[in-house]
């Protein structure tokens, strides 16, 4: 019998998925999801003890010498580090496309797992 981990539910209210009720969750996706939103959203060196946690992608995205498959490579690389792949039966990919703004460009970045889109993020 296996230890069911308790993680707090922290989709926000925009998300399609969002269950207003749900205060902690044990399923394994939500808790792979919410560790992959954490590694998105979060500047290396803001986590205390890991300087290396992080994408920064708004200081990626905004660097002139970083291409779309330089992101996608390291949101992969953080991926494998942060989240136990190897023991999950779900094949994570990132796909990164650049949107053509009237004032300036944005970055789309999708996470799949197996083959499905759960997460996309905008930085703009």
């Amino acid at each position: 019998m296996g230890i069911a981990i308790q993680d707090i539910y922290i989709r926000e209210e925009e998300d399609q998925n969002y269950q207003g009720e749900v205060i902690t969750y044990s399923d394994e996706l939500e808790q792979i999801i919410s560790m992959v939103k954490m590694i998105l959203t979060t500047r290396k060196g803001e986590v205390l003890g890991d300087p290396n946690f992080g994408v920064s992608l708004e200081d990626q995205i905004f660097e002139l010498n970083v291409s779309l498959t330089q992101l996608e490579n390291d949101v992969r690389d953080q991926i494998s580090q942060y989240v136990n792949i190897e023991t999950t039966p779900y094949r994570i990919d990132v796909q990164a496309n650049y949107i053509q703004g009237t004032t300036r460009d944005a970055v789309y970045l999708d996470v799949l797992f197996n083959n499905v889109k759960y997460l996309g993020v905008l930085v703009k």
